[in-house]
């Protein structure tokens, strides 16, 4: 703002400068002439050269007057104009700055929001596999033991169903000259009515058959020259139920 010569009242430069002359008739001196005419004509010319001085003074000292006051008014609307620029630029930056801090407090809102979803998906997905694998390992525990009572039911129904299994074991120990054969006496005289079926299984070995209460139903022990072999039912199952399991972890690692 430029700096001007302020004064406390406008209102008083906007009143006309006026001075007011006064003609002062001055007492004769003894000396004077009193009936010379060039003396008051000089005093006329010099009071008119003095008006028409002072009323350009006067002139001057009013347009000075005006044009401060303009200026002055002019500087109070350039002062409003640039007061009401820095209030809306204020304004205008802190709501700006406003929504900038609510878009970035929104927008990590957000984010955490997401972050927090996925966990939930990461740990759903997790559950998910566990619930998987475990119904998978009771749905094979299940199936097994479905397979085991079906056999048996099986054997149950019909006992010559038996003899497969024994004669597939005969096949693996049919080159030693003496095998016993140990199964539970429910089987014992299944097996003795059917040995002239077994025999041919073995080339000049000998065939024995004893019975054993501590073996189940479904349990066959075969002996030779320093061999024993487990091949009833349940051991099987329990073989493949193991076999089964093994490959199911191995897929998992």
């Amino acid at each position: 703002m430029s700096n001007v010569v302020k004064r406390t009242n406008t209102d008083e430069m906007e009143e006309k400068i006026t001075i007011r002359l006064l003609t002062m008739n001055r007492s004769r001196q003894p000396h004077e002439e009193t009936d010379g005419s060039i003396q008051p004509l000089q005093n006329n010319e010099q009071i008119e050269k003095a008006t028409k001085e002072a009323n350009l003074i006067v002139e001057r000292a009013n347009q000075e007057a005006e044009q401060i006051r303009r200026q002055i008014e002019k500087e109070k609307q350039l002062f409003a104009k640039e007061k009401e620029k820095i209030y809306q630029q204020a304004h205008h930056e802190g709501y700006t700055k406003g929504i900038q801090l609510g878009q970035e407090k929104g927008y990590r809102k957000v984010e955490e929001l997401i972050q927090f979803a996925k966990s939930i998906v990461d740990d759903a997905k997790i559950e998910y596999q566990k619930c998987v694998d475990k119904s998978e390992q009771t749905i094979l525990t299940l199936s097994l033991k479905v397979a085991e009572k079906i056999l048996c039911s099986s054997l149950h129904e019909n006992e010559e169903r038996f003899l497969p299994l024994v004669k597939k074991a005969i096949d693996e120990v049919k080159n030693y000259k003496e095998v016993q054969i140990y199964v539970n006496p429910s089987r014992y005289a299944l097996l003795v009515k059917k040995k002239d079926e077994l025999l041919p299984h073995f080339h000049d070995g000998q065939l024995y058959i004893y019975p054993d209460e501590n073996l189940s139903e479904t349990g066959c022990i075969i002996e030779t020259d320093g061999l024993r072999m487990d091949v009833g039912l349940d051991t099987q199952l329990r073989e493949i139920k193991k076999k089964l399991f093994e490959l199911f972890i191995g897929d998992e690692e």
